[in-house]
C-alpha cells in the first residue's frame, strides 16, 4: 500500500516506514500506522508512551493495536461500540492528542503531526459512524431501505471538537 502524502522521500526511506497508509479511495480511508499510546500506569521507568501499531479493519469492523507490525492484532476495539473520539487540549497533553473512547476501554494517543492527527480522527469517526450503522440494520431497522453512509466530518485543524457516538450519529 503506498505512503501518505507525509511519507519522506530519499534518504529519509527509514523515517517513512512509520508514516500511516491508506487502502481505499473512499472520504476517509482505512489507515495503519504506527502512533503513540499513553500507558494506562504511570512508570517509574521508562517512557509514558508506548509505540504502538494501529489499523482500521473493514472486514471485522475493528480499531486494532499490536507492538508490532503484523497481521494479528493484540487489541480489537469494535467500531460500532466507539462512543467518542476527542481531540485533547495542548497544555495537559502535548501536541497532536486524541483519544478514543470504546468502553471498557479508552485510550490517549498521539500522532507525529497534526494532519496526521486530523487524519485519524476523522478516518475513525468516519468508519465508526458506518458500522454503527450497519449495526443499526441488522438489529432490524423498521426501514426497509439502507441509509447512505454518514457524511465525511469537517475538522478544522485547530479544532478540540469531540466526535459523540452515543446518538450513532456525528
Amino acid at each position: 500500500m503506498p505512503p501518505t502524502e507525509g511519507a519522506k522521500s530519499g534518504s529519509d526511506a527509514a523515517a517513512s516506514s512509520r508514516d500511516s497508509v491508506v487502502s481505499s479511495a473512499e472520504p476517509f480511508p482505512l489507515l495503519e500506522g504506527w502512533l503513540q499510546k499513553k500507558h494506562a500506569k504511570k512508570r517509574m521507568f521508562g517512557s509514558e508512551w508506548g509505540t504502538r501499531y494501529f489499523s482500521i479493519s473493514q472486514r471485522y469492523g475493528t480499531l486494532n493495536y499490536a507492538k508490532n507490525k503484523s497481521r494479528s492484532a493484540n487489541i480489537m476495539l469494535p467500531l460500532c461500540d466507539m462512543k467518542k473520539v476527542d481531540r485533547l487540549p495542548i497544555e495537559e497533553y502535548g501536541p497532536y492528542c486524541f483519544s478514543v473512547h470504546c468502553p471498557p476501554a479508552s485510550l490517549i494517543l498521539k500522532a507525529e503531526n497534526n494532519a496526521e492527527c486530523n487524519r485519524w480522527i476523522e478516518a475513525i469517526t468516519y468508519h465508526a459512524a458506518l458500522w454503527k450503522n450497519k449495526a443499526a440494520g441488522a438489529l432490524g431497522s423498521t426501514s426497509n431501505s439502507k441509509s447512505p453512509p454518514p457524511a465525511p466530518p469537517t475538522t478544522d485543524p485547530a479544532s478540540t471538537a469531540t466526535r459523540d457516538f452515543s446518538t450513532g450519529f456525528m
